[in-house]
């Protein structure tokens, strides 16, 4: 399955669930980008929700691998600065918007999480151009005072890993 019928998949599942109109008013997701062709990841906005859907209805395709994540970068990285504003508009549907959550974000959770797949998605975004190599030194510098926030994290590990791909590359 190609990325673009992934993000077709999830928007569908998405846009057939249940809304309570209070939470969704036009609230945009954010969806991650795999370029590996792994399953994509789906966060509401912060202060809105995705209900469960109706009854008997499940999030879950019958192949795990198309099935969305409900998580987001800052969830396991600090949140990177302005990453509403990065975050690549993708289709509207009704009153919800779909989005790209923040590429330099999410490759800087990747490069954190030092998986080979992750790890080859960022080489793929910096080849692309997707991310820049100094705006990505950049943005791990805005959340390096915050890391201590994150005790799994460790800081000199990630910056050796992130100067690794992006001088090293």
């Amino acid at each position: 399955m190609t990325i673009s019928s992934r993000v077709d998949l999830i928007i569908e599942r998405v846009v057939t669930a249940r809304y309570n109109p209070e939470h969704h008013d036009s609230g945009p997701a954010r969806l991650a980008w795999r370029g590996s062709g792994g399953r994509g990841a789906l966060r509401p906005r912060p202060g809105h929700r995705i209900d469960p859907g109706p009854p008997g209805f499940d999030w879950r395709s019958p192949a795990p691998e198309d099935r969305p994540e409900l998580a987001a970068p800052d969830q396991f990285i600090p949140e990177v600065p302005g990453w509403q504003d990065r975050s690549l508009y993708i289709a509207r549907e009704g009153r919800i918007a779909f989005y790209h959550y923040d590429f330099y974000s999410q490759a800087l959770a990747k490069i954190e999480r030092g998986h080979s797949l992750d790890l080859e998605d960022v080489r793929k975004m910096l080849e692309t151009g997707l991310v820049d190599r100094q705006e990505l030194l950049y943005r791990f510098e805005q959340i390096e005072p915050r890391l201590h926030q994150h005790p799994a994290i460790d800081p000199v590990s990630f910056r050796h890993a992130l100067e690794e791909l992006v001088v090293g590359g």
